[in-house]
């Protein structure tokens, strides 16, 4: 009889593996996924493979289209333009409600998540900067109380950690320029933290539009072009 929990965690390690791949660039956007022969590099068989695919697919890190090999996503410019114009108007709602019901317990994990996700940068740690940026956006959504807000927000969250796991320049960013974006999550932290709705708000809307603003949209080729690839 199959072992339904080791089946699982099969399936889990092989999301796990290809999901990271493509988070730190060792896929480029684009690159076609040949089922088999990640099977064979990763000595399982095709089913948790099509699986784990099949995962990444929901989540947009890969594109399935009829009769054509999977594809690591590559988003457009307009899709990029439209993801962080949604956010600029979402989250700047959930950072002045944040600033209303915020508890001090939640604040100390933000900024515990804060500090995480700058030691991440300095150490060059893409992966876990990228869950770190996604977990600060993700608690200040939670604070605001409003889980149909939360939910959209999360959405969108998704899809822009695909954007900037593809496209941030992060390995070309020095440290006094990733200081800046710390020193934005740490000004949005004490606008809540001092209950200060409005310019909780404000200073949430200008990190958004600034990290919107970094990203190379005219270069998008050039860009993933100088990414590492899968050896």
């Amino acid at each position: 009889m199959v072992n339904a929990a080791t089946d699982e965690a099969l399936d889990q390690k092989v999301y796990s593996i290809l999901r990271n791949a493509i988070l730190e660039r060792k896929l480029l956007p684009g690159t076609k996924i040949s089922l088999l022969a990640l099977s064979r590099e990763l000595g399982v068989s095709r089913t948790p493979t099509r699986l784990a695919v099949q995962r990444l697919a929901t989540e947009g890190l890969i594109i399935m289209m009829p009769n054509q090999a999977p594809r690591v996503a590559k988003p457009s410019v307009k899709n990029v333009e439209d993801i962080f114009y949604m956010r600029s108007l979402l989250e700047p709602a959930a950072a002045s409600l944040a600033a209303r019901f915020a508890s001090a317990s939640e604040l100390k994990k933000l900024e515990t998540v804060i500090e995480h996700g700058y030691q991440a940068f300095k150490s060059r740690n893409l992966l876990d900067f990228l869950n770190n940026n996604t977990k600060i956006h993700y608690l200040i959504a939670e604070m605001s109380r409003n889980e149909a807000l939360t939910d959209t927000i999360k959405q969108f969250l998704d899809k822009s950690t695909i954007i900037l796991s593809l496209f941030d320049p992060f390995y070309s960013y020095s440290e006094q320029e990733e200081y800046v974006s710390y020193q934005e999550d740490l000004a949005i932290l004490e606008a809540i933290g001092s209950k200060d709705s409005k310019l909780a708000a404000k200073r949430m809307k200008k990190h958004i539009l600034r990290a919107f603003k970094d990203l190379p949209l005219d270069s998008l080729d050039e860009v993933t072009r100088a990414f590492p690839r899968l050896k």
